[in-house]
């Protein structure tokens, strides 16, 4: 959809049209379109028109039976497009979103979900069931809704009767933060010291060429202090404010996506909060010289046991931090339509991951070994989804059957499992390793593209102009009857006939690729599963299928 301009004032100069001249409210996703200027036909050489910041060929051209100035709108994946119109009189601002044609509203915000806290905490309690991630309580998938997480939030920023929230408490610190002397050390001109640190003259007499002509030495280290708000309390303050920031943000970006206006707007509403809670932290700007602590903070001190602004800023993060919650580390999440497609392939690999975790609990299975979960000080995380190296190791005692599961592993010429052609990547590997036999391995592949997307990465080169982008094709996506695209199908096809075992046979039983499309099957083993967000009970079933039959031991 179009969102208002950012000054909010209307916009009447701009509006979509499709390649029929016929009015559309925006493009589609990845869907040429023109950009028709409300001006003055002879005006169309002074016009100069911007989408982030790279300027658009204006242009007159008759559409609908009358000349207009128009400028072509290129196919676009989903994002938002600042658009800037200066003309004659006139100085037009508006940002464009394009918002996901495969996904609905209701998908992509339960993408986002997932990807926020549903699946990173499945794996979480998943990998306790299997034996990892011991002595910690992680709060359940589905505890906590996003009406749940704007009360804990508001609780922590607004605080409640008798102890001051964030906002209360990086106020009244701004001025008077606590600080303590802390001792330096520093080589100066011997007629500057102050307080020559007797230890340290040693030092002063053995330095090369530091001694004058009467065996006097020129520089001395010189003992100083100096105020430093650089202490626990203030970096657990720190810690604190940046959680519960970084949790308002993830909320809001939510909340968008759902469209939950009653959550976002009003007084205590999210961008209520967190404008409360960025204009407290602009007062206290003691905190641009604190640290952040390396690890969760633990330690009770009495100043943050006996100063009130302290000890209301310990209790609240005591209360914020009682339960573990999990995130997925993907700094890509701040900036979801622009990338959709990894974000969703993202969503698939976590999706199979749990799965594979589940599965293994369900029989018998234990975690040797993981790459998936870390701790800092915020909490539990999720990364390494894209590093070609293992997450997941599990292991079978009483088969001692071995499964592994790998984001992006190369299969190149050499190894035990290898390529007979060129090296193969696909997005997700399960090898699973029986005692006796050659691996057996299960390819997944998330792609968020479907058939009929003519121009794409694999046919764009420096040698096409933005014309043939634009409108060299006409073919769109058929969105009534969505298909797997067909250079995706065969890629499962190369996978299976291309990565063999240490025997020289081939090793892939199974080659899949997940798409927001219906499921297709394609001969035995090559599969397009239906892989939609908040709907996808039919995948789980799929991949259920695909990944029990893989890691039952034999009777």
């Amino acid at each position: 959809m179009v969102i208002a301009s950012m000054d909010l004032r209307p916009i009447s100069k701009l509006d979509f049209v499709d390649l029929l001249g016929q009015s559309i409210a925006e493009p589609e996703e990845w869907t040429p379109a023109f950009l028709k200027l409300d001006l003055p036909v002879e005006d169309w050489e002074s016009a100069r028109l911007t989408c982030n910041g790279r300027e658009l060929p204006v242009f007159v051209q008759r559409i609908s039976g009358s000349a207009s100035v128009l400028t072509s709108w290129p196919r676009s994946t989903t994002g938002n497009y600042a658009v800037h119109l200066h003309a004659p009189g006139i100085d037009e601002h508006r940002v464009i979103t394009i918002w996901p044609s495969k996904l609905n509203r209701s998908a992509y915000a339960s993408l986002l979900e997932d990807l926020d806290s549903r699946l990173p905490t499945a794996i979480a309690l998943n990998l306790q069931r299997l034996g990892a991630l011991g002595g910690m309580e992680i709060l359940p998938v589905g505890f906590n809704t996003l009406a749940q997480e704007l009360v804990r939030l508001r609780r922590a920023v607004v605080g409640i009767e008798g102890r001051p929230g964030l906002e209360r408490v990086l106020n009244a610190l701004a001025d008077e933060p606590y600080q303590i002397l802390d001792g330096f050390e520093l080589w100066v001109r011997r007629g500057q010291a102050r307080r020559p640190h007797p230890a340290r003259l040693v030092q002063s007499l053995t330095r090369t060429d530091n001694l004058d002509s009467e065996l006097r030495p020129r520089r001395v280290i010189d003992a100083r202090v100096e105020h430093s708000v650089d202490v626990y309390e203030n970096r657990m303050l720190k810690s604190y404010f940046q959680q519960v920031q970084q949790r308002l943000c993830r909320l809001i970006r939510l909340l968008t996506a759902s469209q939950h206006a009653d959550l976002l707007d009003g007084n205590e509403g999210a961008n209520d909060l967190i404008d409360r809670l960025t204009r407290a932290r602009a007062r206290a700007a003691f905190l641009d010289h604190v640290s952040l602590p390396a690890h969760l903070p633990t330690r009770i001190t009495m100043v943050l046991l006996n100063h009130a602004a302290y000890r209301a800023a310990l209790d609240g993060f005591l209360e914020f931090r009682r339960e573990v919650t999990v995130r997925l580390d993907d700094a890509r999440l701040d900036a979801s339509l622009e990338n959709l497609p990894a974000l969703y392939q993202a969503w698939g690999t976590l999706q199979i991951l749990d799965v594979v975790l589940d599965v293994g609990a369900r029989l018998g299975y234990v975690v040797q070994s993981h790459d998936i979960v870390k701790g800092d000080a915020e909490g539990l995380y999720v990364h390494n989804l894209a590093g070609g190296r293992p997450i997941a190791v599990l292991g079978h005692l009483a088969s001692n059957m071995t499964v592994t599961v790998t984001p992006e592993r190369t299969f190149a010429r050499n190894g035990l499992l290898h390529s007979v052609s060129f090296p193969q990547r696909p997005d997700v590997s399960l090898e699973v390793g029986r005692p006796g036999q050659p691996d057996r391995v299960y390819l997944f592949d998330p792609k968020y593209k479907l058939d009929g997307e003519l121009i794409d990465d694999e046919t764009v080169n420096d040698d096409l102009s933005e014309a043939e982008l634009s409108w060299g094709q006409s073919i769109v996506s058929n969105r009534a009857n969505p298909r797997p695209k067909k250079i995706d199908i065969d890629k499962m096809h190369a996978y299976r006939d291309a990565i063999r075992d240490v025997s020289g046979n081939r090793a892939v039983e199974y080659a899949g690729i997940l798409y927001p499309g219906p499921t297709q099957r394609f001969g035995f083993g090559i599969e397009a599963l239906a892989a939609v967000p908040g709907d996808d009970a039919s995948l789980l079933s799929d991949l259920d299928g695909v990944i029990l039959k893989a890691m039952t031991p034999y009777e």
